[in-house]
């Protein structure tokens, strides 16, 4: 619940007087002028209704008394319009659209270049300021890990590795029933958990709500820990399973191990998606091949509670561009992208140049940055000028939607200048850097690519 004193509008100060005491009757307006009052600014939302400036919310916006009950006093999503109000937040709610307002979640769409109205809450913070996850005393979330021992490659395999889900489980003191996330000829890993909803890590913070946003992207955290709590974030986790949930390589159906070019493929726990389930491909015909797997909990249908945590912003761009046109053509694509999706604030690109790293453009001790469902890079700002790991990717456009694919950088690391592979000073020429969007992992620490490729841009706001 955001506190009366840190709401501000034109007007009215408090949430309070927004939904209460201004005596406003509803009505809907047409256009910006309609909702100016007192000399402010006023914005005429894509629903009709008014709004004002608010730095609490992520839009920078909140709407006015005279927006309906249940809307008055909350955030407006980054789109602008959606009225999404209350926990659980994130992409989608109960049927995958917007229990408040009818209105469609961003879990529409993966496309690059695609649009949708997001749905991510705006309006709750927590109490410490940092990244919370949790769940009501009736919402009993399931638990996904990484299991701490491998499963060999071989028939039988995917019955195995249900068999060491729910060992491992019952030896942490983790109840219910679990299944490895794999695919086989007779069932795709993501009808495996059909049923269930709502599944966190073993420290409770947030994985993903429902399978339908596992397979669109929504994902929150990383899938890195295992059974007991331990960080596995490196391990190669056999999967079988595509981004989407449909089947991938599985070394024709786990039977075929001692042939060259049969190969299986596997995910990275420190990422998120699509990386989390399909990183690479693994050659079947390795002596004593052997692989950890993800494993899920599926006896309960509890949405999480996500709470999105206020601080600077960032998203990576949809577009894509190469290596060229100096810092200029960078800047331009987040200031383009962050005013299309109505986000207030200036937004410039997180990339290194000869003389500077990425973060040197950048106020490193002012409020953390999160990335577009709320959830913080880091928790302290300054962690980014000596980090090895982030806790999540920027891995969301300015307006919710998951982007696959790789952000140009020109560093190994946010606190290094880029005095080489940075495109010869972002001129096109030779190499430079990128990384994943999906990664946590070393970050920006990933390899070279040549300059005339097309890559997305990271944004960060000052």
């Amino acid at each position: 619940m955001i506190s009366s004193s840190s709401v501000r509008t034109w007007g009215c100060l408090a949430t309070l007087c927004l939904v209460t005491a201004c005596g406003e009757s509803s009505f809907s307006c047409s256009d910006d002028e309609q909702c100016a009052r007192d000399g402010g600014v006023g914005f005429c939302e894509l629903d009709g209704y008014c709004s004002f400036p608010d730095d609490e919310c992520n839009s920078g916006r909140r709407y006015g008394g005279s927006a309906p009950a249940g809307v008055a006093g909350t955030c407006v999503t980054t789109m602008g319009g959606s009225g999404v109000t209350g926990v659980p937040t994130g992409p989608s709610s109960a049927g995958g659209t917007d229990s408040t307002s009818g209105g469609a979640t961003t879990a529409e769409t993966l496309e690059e270049g695609s649009t949708g109205a997001t749905s991510q809450a705006e309006d709750a913070s927590s109490s410490d300021g940092a990244a919370e996850s949790s769940t009501g005393p009736a919402a009993e979330p399931n638990v996904v890990f990484v299991s701490s021992k491998a499963v060999a490659l071989g028939p039988g395999m995917v019955e195995r590795a249900d068999d060491l889900c729910v060992e491992l489980a019952a030896e942490a003191g983790l109840s219910g029933t679990y299944v490895a996330w794999l695919t086989s000829s007779s069932i795709a890993a993501v009808s495996r958990i059909q049923g269930a909803r709502g599944w966190v890590r073993t420290d409770g913070a947030v994985f993903v709500d429902t399978v339908s946003d596992l397979a669109m992207g929504f994902v929150y955290h990383p899938p890195l820990l295992d059974e007991s709590g331990q960080v596995v974030r490196d391990v190669r986790v056999v999967t079988g399973t595509n981004a989407d949930g449909s089947a991938a390589k599985t070394c024709s159906d786990w039977s075929v191990f001692d042939q060259v070019g049969e190969e299986y493929a596997f995910g990275r726990p420190g990422a998120t998606w699509p990386h989390w389930t399909q990183w690479g491909e693994g050659d079947c015909a390795e002596p004593d091949a052997a692989a950890h797997v993800y494993c899920f909990g599926v006896d309960h249908e509890a949405a999480p509670s996500v709470t999105s945590v206020p601080g600077r912003r960032a998203f990576v761009s949809v577009s894509t561009k190469d290596g060229d046109g100096g810092l200029a053509s960078f800047d331009a694509i987040c200031e383009q992208e962050s005013v299309a999706a109505g986000l207030r604030g200036s937004f410039k690109a997180f990339v290194a140049t000869d003389d500077d790293p990425p973060i040197a453009r950048f106020d490193a001790f002012g409020e953390p940055w999160v990335n577009m469902l709320g959830v913080p890079l880091v928790s302290v700002a300054s962690d980014l000028l000596a980090l090895e790991h982030i806790d999540v990717p920027p891995n969301v456009s300015a307006t919710g939607v998951p982007v696959p694919g790789f952000f140009w950088t020109g560093s190994r690391s946010p606190s290094l200048s880029g005095s080489q592979n940075f495109c010869n000073g972002w001129t096109g020429a030779g190499f430079g850097l990128h990384y994943p969007t999906s990664g946590t992992t070393d970050w920006l620490d990933y390899s070279v690519t040549q300059c005339g490729n097309q890559h997305h841009v990271l944004c960060f706001e000052e």
